[in-house]
């Protein structure tokens, strides 16, 4: 810097202190809130040479010059105090015998009044092989500035962020115009969802709504039927599981009000044991003796018998039955003797009724299907949230997987209550929007203990529920809470976390709750820890197969759901 300007000559510098000078008095009109965008035009008519990145306004002039001006001064900061104290020295007479001091304090002034949200000290990493001279340096570490704020936009992460915020020319600058594209399409976007009621902007920044919310378990819920349906596991998508419950195998009899399904099979056949009863008690006609030759008085009334035909030639013809189904008289075979037709054992003709082949019905028939009614049940479902879920690449199922089953239980068995319990280090309650908002825990610990814990708080809540608790993860417990209150992490896992999370296995059991276990990982420490855990309580253990971890876990709670009954009053 001292070598170039004190190559310069006095009209190169007296140029440079009038631009200096009129920057300032821009910037101080500017402050006073009288500057004009034709005093910045004009400004750039006589000095535009000293600015190639053509700003188009006075603030894009002052974000430039103030993020350079920030960066030199994190430059100074990060050197030695003896590095710092002779550049200082060098700049001061450099800009002493050129007579811009003044103008350069000033303007240093001006700028740090006009953007004080930039980093004006502070120290800043420096390394490398290649060394930098100083305007480099200061350009590189502007840089970088850029770099940090453009993340912090995009990031959203500060109260009232909006896409809007985001700079269109730092986009274009560090990522090109098609990442420029990119940020016109997420505004679409964005408004588009805000629009349905899909999202919204508060002071926490943007969130999704309730709507969402159910949108997103309904998604996953229908993904998961679609693979069940697929591979014919059943019609489990099941609009209206009916009123009556489910069939118990017994039947009983009718009474006024009752709403179970009719048993057809015993209703037809208590009337056909009740008319062959009363049937058998009806009198008989006597057998006439060999040669007779007079008819027989037929029995009046339903279950009257049927008269045997004569021998042929007998010569009296037989009287009709008046009515439908008239007996037709039988034709004996040929040779046959001149003796009527037995009526008793075989061969004995069956005794006519009205509306040949009808059973006659009657109330005291009826019986209905015995049912049994579903309880309702608090499922508790644990979510392993640590750091190995990401890096085996198992957290996204692990997430939709709960968003489905919270749907599922919310839209279509609403009698039952389900919280969803993630841990790591330590166990938390979560909601729907937790957990759609959550990432992985970037800590170390698989806090099981904990987990049932807080499962087991909840299960209390609903003592008349039937209890299950359904745990995802992908190692075996490596934390637990100690005597003091604060989480234990060792690896490998000691024998205090093991004793600690099968205590609460055994409070669990005792409580009567049913603890299916969904292992993401065949680790032969976690299976058998898990198969342990099984033992104890008699719940499941499934070693799942990567993408179907839906499947199995609303496969499992809907299997349960079948076999939790209550025995119908009767």
């Amino acid at each position: 810097m001292r070598d170039a300007l004190q190559g310069a000559s006095a009209q190169d510098m007296a140029r440079i202190r009038e631009m200096m000078h009129a920057l300032n008095e821009m910037l101080d009109a500017d402050a006073r809130g009288e500057h004009t965008q034709q005093d910045f035009d004009a400004f750039m008519q006589r000095f535009g040479e000293f600015f190639p990145d053509n700003p188009r306004s006075l603030e894009e002039l002052i974000d430039s010059l103030a993020r350079r001006a920030a960066a030199a001064q994190r430059l100074l900061d990060s050197l030695t105090a003896e590095q710092r104290a002779e550049l200082e020295s060098l700049m001061a007479q450099a800009l002493g015998d050129a007579g811009l001091a003044e103008e350069m304090a000033r303007l240093q002034q001006g700028l740090r009044s006009a953007r004080p949200d930039l980093r004006w000290g502070g120290r800043q990493r420096i390394g490398g092989e290649q060394p930098l001279g100083f305007a480099d340096a200061t350009g590189a570490l502007a840089e970088l500035a850029d770099l940090d704020e453009l993340d912090d936009l995009l990031g959203q992460d500060y109260p009232g962020a909006s896409l809007e915020d985001i700079d269109e020319d730092l986009i274009r600058e560090a990522l090109g115009q098609r990442a420029v594209d990119d940020l016109a399409r997420l505004r679409r976007i964005e408004n588009e969802l805000r629009q349905q009621g899909y999202l919204r902007r508060s002071g926490e920044g943007l969130t999704l709504t309730p709507r969402a919310l159910r949108r997103l378990g309904s998604t996953a819920l229908r993904r998961v039927f679609a693979v069940l349906e697929s591979r014919g596991r059943g019609g489990h998508d099941m609009r209206d599981a009916g009123a009556a419950g489910e069939v118990t195998g017994a039947s009983r009899e009718w009474r006024f009000g009752d709403e179970q399904p009719l048993d057809v099979v015993r209703t037809v056949g208590n009337a056909v044991l009740r008319n062959a009863t009363r049937t058998a008690g009806a009198p008989r006609p006597a057998t006439p003796g060999a040669g007779a030759g007079h008819t027989w008085a037929p029995t009046v009334g339903p279950g009257a018998p049927r008269p045997a035909t004569p021998a042929a030639g007998a010569g009296h013809p037989w009287a009709p039955t008046v009515g439908p189904g008239a007996p037709r008289p039988a034709t004996p075979g040929a040779g046959a003797r001149n003796t009527p037709a037995p009526t008793v054992g075989p061969g004995a003709p069956r005794p006519a009724t009205p509306g040949a082949g009808a059973v006659e019905i009657a109330g005291e028939d009826f019986e209905v299907v015995e049912t049994e009614r579903r309880s309702s049940a608090a499922v508790a479902l644990l979510v392993d949230m640590s750091y190995s879920m990401e890096l085996r690449g198992t957290w996204g199922e692990a997430k939709t997987t709960a968003l489905a089953l919270h749907a599922l239980i919310a839209t279509r068995y609403p009698q039952d209550a389900i919280e969803i319990i993630g841990f790591s280090d330590y166990a938390r309650v979560m909601t729907t929007g937790d957990l759609v908002d959550h990432d992985w825990d970037r800590v170390q610990g698989t806090n099981l203990q904990h987990g049932l814990m807080l499962a087991r708080r909840f299960l209390d809540r609903h003592r008349n529920a039937e209890p299950i608790v359904l745990v995802i993860t992908d190692g075996e417990p490596t934390a637990h809470i100690a005597r003091d209150g604060f989480a234990d992490f060792a690896w490998p896992p000691t024998v205090e976390t093991i004793t600690a999370t099968l205590v609460e296995v055994e409070r669990c059991t005792r409580r009567g709750a049913t603890i299916n276990i969904f292992m993401l990982d065949d680790d032969p420490r976690l299976v058998s820890f898990m198969h342990e855990v099984g033992r104890r309580n008699g719940g499941r253990v499934f070693l799942t197969r990567p993408g179907a971890l839906g499947e199995y876990v609303v496969s499992d709670y809907l299997r349960a759901r079948r076999g939790r009954r209550t025995r119908r009053a009767g």
